[in-house]
């Protein structure tokens, strides 16, 4: 009852209520799965003696994967059985980090999340092709800030016992690699499950295969990205709103960059508190702020969502920088905890922007095109963004890195606002019925 509630379930048509049968449990098994990731530069931080190289490289993994999306977009569009990739994330993405338990090393770490990571990349575009084809488009946003809140309240209901176990033995974060594993595949066994439309037409590239065609000539890897700047120069507003999101991305990697070093080293705390606060409280507001903020982003057009959003997270790096400059104690774990707080409320904001915008300015065109162009240029900024950090860090300090972090996020906001004047008023006429 209180899920039907939850999604307003009787005023969905049918697709969406069959999918959301399948993905209501893959949100519950992603919030296992997404507890240990948490908590993957922690790990190598404490347990597996991490540099802030290391820390930096790790940085680094996803956001090189995330360069390849664009291609992945193209491979979406074309399959008739797009959905059994699914499966290819599962088993040779996800499952090879169980290897962690028995050959855990900073090394191997590295290589198995490139692994991981390069197969996320297709994954998510091939979360939100589910997410154009299944669900209404004016309640897109609405379901996924509750699926969202569901992952969230699993995250958070083991976070906390999850730092007590992992601060219980200093081998015992080898069982967290093979949970990852382990529910990953699930998640992802469950999202291929997902009922879609086989019959499709899908362009023709070759003979049919398990997934429905045979992969392009490698002579034409460069289309993907002609046709990237062809769109982004036809859809200028999202452009724009690109290049603006790009500001917030420098800062998140810089922050994400110093982070583990500054909780670990910086401010010396156990496991337990650091899964309290980055991984628990941040969750705690995930949960109340992802339905209302999916709604929100209903109502609103991207770049107005995104002031807002990013004006609030300037806060973020200004308040965990206030924690060094407070003796241990109960008002330093308060700050502390207020931080995560606040940055999980702002971030649930960016995530339903950075997963739902796209499909705002797609319209009827392809959600998977779109998201992959935004992935690929999120791939760009992380190549530049760890290595702002790393560089600030290890010249000025934590605190300078924090600082500039904040300035960009300002920036960030003060632009997007500015968008927002006038992307309201051309997405209204883009709906407006035609009249002669």
């Amino acid at each position: 009852m209180f899920l039907r509630r939850l999604f307003d379930w009787d005023t969905l048509p049918e697709l969406a209520r069959r999918t959301l049968g399948r993905q209501i449990p893959a949100a519950h098994i992603d919030g296992l799965s997404q507890a240990g990731t948490s908590l993957i530069a922690t790990i190598a931080a404490k347990s597996l003696g991490a540099n802030d190289l290391h820390i930096m490289l790790l940085m680094m993994v996803a956001p090189v994967c995330f360069l390849l999306s664009i291609y992945w977009a193209e491979l979406i569009a074309r399959l008739r059985r797009w959905n059994r990739l699914f499966l290819l994330c599962a088993f040779a993405g996800v499952a090879p980090l169980a290897l962690m338990y028995a050959w855990g090393s900073m090394r191997l770490l590295l290589l198995l999340l490139l692994l991981y990571e390069f197969h996320n990349s297709l994954n998510i575009p091939l979360r939100n092709r589910i997410m154009q084809a299944n669900y209404p488009r004016e309640r897109r946003s609405f379901l996924y800030g509750r699926l969202a809140s569901l992952t969230a309240l699993t995250i958070l209901l083991v976070s906390y016992p999850l730092g007590h176990f992992l601060d219980a033995g200093s081998e015992n974060w080898r069982w967290v690699f093979a949970a990852i594993a382990l529910f990953g595949v699930l998640e992802r066994i469950l999202q291929f499950s997902v009922p879609v439309d086989e019959h499709r037409e899908a362009a023709v590239l070759g003979s049919p295969r398990w997934m429905g065609l045979a992969l392009p000539h490698w002579r034409r890897l460069h289309q993907p990205i002609l046709r990237m700047g062809s769109l982004l120069n036809r859809n200028r507003a999202f452009f724009r709103w690109e290049m603006q999101f790009m500001l917030y991305g420098l800062a998140f990697f810089m922050v994400g960059t110093v982070q583990p070093g500054y909780l670990v080293t910086g401010l010396g705390l156990s496991y337990a508190m650091i899964s309290l606060g980055q991984v628990a409280a941040f969750r705690l507001s995930s949960i109340f702020s992802l339905p209302y903020l999916g709604a929100h982003h209903d109502r609103l057009d991207p770049a107005s969502f995104c002031a807002r959003i990013f004006g609030l997270l300037a806060f973020f790096p200004l308040l965990l920088a206030s924690c060094s400059l407070v003796p241990e104690g109960p008002l330093r774990n308060a700050l502390f905890l207020a931080s995560f707080l606040l940055q999980g409320i702002a971030m649930s904001g960016v995530a339903v922007a950075w997963s739902m915008s796209s499909l705002v300015f797609a319209g009827k065109e392809s959600a998977a095109t779109y998201q992959g162009i935004h992935v690929t240029l999120t791939g760009l900024r992380g190549l530049v963004g760890p290595l702002l950090g790393w560089f600030v860090r290890n010249t000025f300090g934590w605190h300078a890195t924090f600082a500039c972090a904040t300035c960009l996020l300002i920036l960030a906001a003060w632009l997007m606002y500015r968008q927002g004047l006038s992307l309201r008023e051309m997405l209204l006429q883009d709906e407006a019925p035609a009249t002669g």
